[in-house]
């Protein structure tokens, strides 16, 4: 009888690059934004850029070459847009907004989310490939339910899929 050999199955867990762009003008707003930072850091996304926040915010003659610079490193872009005060339901951040320009031209999937009462208009509403809304910390799906964690698996798992990455998704959970 020969002896089986069995081998060990080494699989290595690929770096998955992700952009978080926020103006973090008020507190729903940074909330969604360290909530959606903490679960792409438990998910395994890495590394992480945000302008100002990982990465050092630059002079400002510098922002936009930085910007161009982060995301291009990035498989994924994910904006957080709040209300803002006295602006009756259109708010947005000049900074976010030209990065999900930038994004849109650098043809990275976008995915935003918009307090409940925002709309996004210009092009914020049509450079998206998915809008979601928030309200407090859960974020609000067609049928009128919140829920948070379903609806970002399926954003890790179309990033994994569009970076086609989907061999390196074995230690995630989906």
């Amino acid at each position: 009888m020969a002896k089986s050999e069995i081998k060990a199955i080494k699989v290595k867990r690929r770096e998955i690059p992700l952009f978080l762009s926020s103006g973090l003008q008020s507190d729903k707003e940074k909330r969604m934004y360290y909530k959606i930072r903490a679960w792409a850091k438990e998910e395994g996304f890495s590394p992480i850029y945000t302008i100002g926040i990982s990465v050092p915010t630059p002079k400002p003659e510098n922002i936009s070459k930085a910007e161009h610079e982060y995301i291009s490193k990035s498989e994924c872009f994910i904006a957080i847009v709040g209300a803002r005060w006295n602006i009756n339901g259109f708010a947005h951040s000049y900074s976010v907004h030209d990065e999900i320009s930038i994004a849109k031209a650098q043809n990275k999937p976008i995915y935003l989310f918009l307090e409940k009462g925002v709309r996004g208009e210009g092009g914020i509403k049509y450079k998206a490939d998915k809008r979601f809304t928030f309200e407090n910390w859960e974020i609000e799906v067609p049928e009128g339910e919140y829920r948070f964690g379903e609806e970002l698996r399926g954003i890790k798992e179309e990033i994994c899929h569009r970076a086609s990455r989907c061999e390196s998704v074995c230690g995630w959970r989906l």
